[in-house]
């Protein structure tokens, strides 16, 4: 099984990856900037791509994923409000 973190260098994406990576679990984050990962990006494997393309999911993503969307509006404040 892998865990795939959809969203994964936002705010509650890396705390998803951050935790997950702490149990041992295989992770792979699908990114529009891997860069954003920082450290964590040298233990989890990165797929660069956009998610609303359905291509670039069916390459991607595996029978046995376990998949987590952690997408946001990235123009929303910390309490959630725009």
């Amino acid at each position: 099984m892998r865990l795939v973190v959809i969203g994964a260098t936002g705010r509650t994406g890396l705390r998803v990856v951050s935790a997950a990576q702490t149990t041992g679990t295989a992770v792979l984050a699908l990114v529009r900037s891997p860069h954003r990962l920082g450290e964590r990006r040298e233990r989890v494997e990165v797929a660069v791509g956009d998610v609303r393309d359905s291509d670039f999911l069916r390459r991607t993503l595996r029978a046995d994923d376990v998949v987590v969307s952690a997408l946001g509006n990235a123009r929303d404040d910390a309490d959630g409000r725009k």
